[in-house]
C-alpha cells in the first residue's frame, strides 16, 4: 500500500476544497452589481488577507508551504453549495502549515455583503447536507488515490461526528472527519478537525489533520488570534 502521507495529501486537498466555503463563487455567483463598500467598512479583499493565519502563529518546528489546494470541489454538492456563496464579495487561502510529516493545518477566509450572509452560512454548515458532502467528497477522493496508485484491493470509509469546541467569535461549528483505509495489510486512520467559525461578515474555516491520532494543534487559540485580528481590523474603520 502506498505512504499514508500520500493517501492523506489526496484527501486533505479535497477537504480543503470541500470546507473552503468558501471557494466556490465562481464570478456570475455574487459578483454582480458594485463591490463598494460604505466609508468606514473595510474593503473584502483587504478584510479576508487580515482573516488569514501566519507562520508566527505556531510553535517551532511548524513551517509554512505553499497551499495547492483546488478551490472547486464543493461546487460536486449542489444541495449546500448555493448557500455557501451567496452574498461572497472576497476570499483568501493561507499556506498549509506542516509539524513535519505528521499534522498540518491550513485555513481560508471568506467575506460576505453582510452579517446576515455570513450567518446564512453557519446555518448552512450545520446541516446533514454538509456533513454528507465532506464525507463524500473525502471518500471519493481517497478512493481515486488508491485506484491509480495501488495494485492491492483496498476500502475507504470516511465519517463526520459533530466535535465540542469552546465558543470563538459570534459562532463556531465543529466537526470531526475519520478517514479508514483498509488493505490486506492492515488500516490507516487520519483524523480530521473541522472548525467554521463567523466573526461578524466573516467566515473562516480552518482544518487541522493528524495521521494516527486526532489533531494536537490549539485550534481554540488559532481561532482565537484570528478574533482579534478580524475585529481590530474592522474597529480600525469605525
Amino acid at each position: 500500500m502506498r505512504r499514508p502521507r500520500d493517501v492523506r495529501r489526496a484527501a486533505w486537498r479535497a477537504l480543503l476544497a470541500t470546507t473552503s466555503v468558501l471557494a466556490i463563487v465562481a464570478a456570475g455567483c455574487s459578483s454582480s452589481g458594485s463591490n463598494a463598500f460604505p466609508v468606514g467598512v473595510l474593503d473584502p479583499q483587504r478584510l479576508a488577507t487580515v482573516g488569514l493565519l501566519t507562520l508566527d502563529a505556531f510553535p517551532p518546528p511548524w513551517r509554512a508551504v505553499a497551499n495547492r489546494a483546488d478551490p472547486n470541489g464543493f461546487d460536486r454538492c449542489p444541495e449546500a453549495g448555493p448557500a455557501l456563496t451567496r452574498g461572497r464579495k472576497a476570499r483568501a487561502t493561507s499556506p498549509e502549515f506542516a509539524d513535519g510529516d505528521v499534522e498540518q493545518a491550513e485555513q481560508s477566509v471568506s467575506v460576505y455583503d453582510s452579517p446576515a450572509g455570513a450567518a446564512l452560512v453557519m446555518r448552512t454548515v450545520r446541516l446533514p447536507a454538509f456533513r454528507q458532502c465532506l464525507q463524500s467528497l473525502l471518500t471519493t477522493a481517497a478512493q481515486q488515490n488508491l485506484t491509480a496508485t495501488h495494485s492491492a484491493p483496498a476500502t475507504v470509509e470516511a465519517t463526520v461526528a459533530p466535535l465540542r469546541s469552546r465558543p470563538r467569535g459570534a459562532e463556531r461549528v465543529s466537526y470531526r472527519v475519520t478517514v479508514t483505509i483498509t488493505d490486506p495489510r492492515g488500516s490507516t486512520v487520519q483524523y480530521v478537525d473541522v472548525d467554521m467559525m463567523r466573526v461578524d461578515r466573516v467566515v473562516v474555516a480552518l482544518l487541522a489533520q493528524r495521521r494516527g491520532q486526532p489533531p494536537t494543534v490549539d485550534r481554540d487559540r488559532l481561532l482565537g488570534i484570528l478574533v482579534a485580528r478580524i475585529d481590530a481590523a474592522n474597529a480600525s474603520q469605525g
